[in-house]
């Protein structure tokens, strides 16, 4: 590996690490705010990460269409017995 791309590849860590730092506090509150509402009884582990798993979904544009596909295809095949 030649210097230049180590020099890149160490840059990038190191940014990556500071990013991870500043992000943590949210982290925490994220996990504060769902301990909230776990506790309450709102919304249960599963309605989360449900919710959770829609509302990234529909931010990355993903398509629904594809997915509902694949998801009848990996249903079908677990029936068969292909898939654990």
């Amino acid at each position: 590996m030649d210097e230049q791309k180590k020099t890149a590849m160490l840059e990038y860590l190191k940014s990556v690490a500071e990013l991870d730092s500043c992000i943590l506090p949210y982290k925490e509150q994220k996990v504060e705010l769902k301990k909230d509402y776990l506790e309450k009884g709102v919304l249960t582990k599963e309605e989360i990460a449900a919710l959770t798993k829609a509302y990234n979904a529909v931010k990355k544009d993903q398509n629904f269409d594809l997915f509902e596909e694949l998801l009848t295809m990996v249903r079908e095949e677990r029936e068969k017995g292909k898939l654990p």
